[in-house]
């Protein structure tokens, strides 16, 4: 297959967008996983400052990595002014406001109302930077983007806030493993979905990253491996802290197959296609 005429030589180019979306998901499920964590019971709703700098470290440091990607830092400001007809001006806006309510969360003495107040502030906007994820990528001509892929962010966002609240309550919760079986569960079905839309993509459409879908197999199983096998059983042993270096593995890695195993759909595919439809139809 052709590569896609924006990588050249099948370059992995993303690099920056990968970082920004690593971090938006784990960061942002940190944040937006808050009241659900309370509603588990994990863990104190205050002041809750190590989860806050986490939220800043993650979210704040994609979204600097992304100034990369942007060509210019001040695009950052002139895209801020877009959000709400843009979705990649309310992608920022979202960033930015999860940075500031970290921010303040981390650094501030505030009281219990206010901390409680300033997460779900947090957590609102975080929720609304995880959706705007999948309005960004929510492309047409990108056959592996939308639908369930462009979606599968939002599980995988929580159920890393979730078994970070998890670990930092060191009694052993099974209302919250119980939670986390069930985004592991919804998060291997859309995995399943964007490997059936990958494999039938690649008859249709144009490969961004050719060298990437060659080893496709290897990409979907290590990230299979990952979040669906290895995680649950660091889980279920109690050993959170490996569990959330498996999650962040994942991450990583879910993020580099999303744009490395991307699939777009163009006039030269559309063309083979039919080409090939008829070719099949003459034999």
């Amino acid at each position: 297959m052709k590569n896609h005429p924006d990588s050249p030589h099948g370059h992995f180019h993303e690099a920056p967008l990968l970082a920004f979306t690593a971090g938006a998901i784990a960061g942002g499920g940190v944040a937006a996983s808050r009241p659900l964590a309370w509603i588990l019971g994990l863990p104190p709703s205050a002041p809750g400052r190590m989860a806050a700098l986490t939220v800043l470290i993650l979210v704040g440091g994609g979204l600097l990595l992304s100034v990369r990607h942007l060509g210019r830092p001040g695009r950052m400001t002139l895209a801020m002014r877009r959000a709400g007809r843009s979705a990649l001006s309310t992608e920022v806006l979202f960033a930015s406001l999860t940075v500031v309510a970290a921010l303040v969360l981390a650094v501030l003495p505030l009281q219990e109302t206010w901390t409680k107040l300033t997460w779900g502030f947090a957590s609102l906007v975080a929720s609304g930077l995880l959706m705007s994820l999948a309005w960004v990528y929510w492309i047409p001509g990108q056959v592996t983007w939308k639908g369930v892929p462009a979606l599968a962010p939002v599980p995988l966002a929580l159920l890393f806030g979730i078994t970070a609240h998890a670990a930092a309550a060191l009694p052993r919760s099974g209302a919250a493993i119980g939670c986390i079986i069930a985004l592991v569960a919804i998060d291997a079905i859309f995995w399943i979905v964007r490997c059936i839309r990958i494999e039938r993509g690649r008859f249709t459409g144009t490969a961004a990253q050719a060298e990437s879908m060659a080893l496709r197999g290897w990409i979907m199983g290590a990230r299979f491996a990952l979040l669906t096998l290895f995680f649950p059983v660091a889980v279920d042993f109690g050993e959170w802290y490996a569990g959330l270096a498996l999650l962040c593995l994942g991450i990583l890695v879910d993020r580099f197959a999303f744009y490395g195993l991307a699939i777009q759909q163009t006039s030269e595919s559309e063309v083979a296609h039919v080409e090939t439809v008829i070719r099949s139809g003459v034999q």
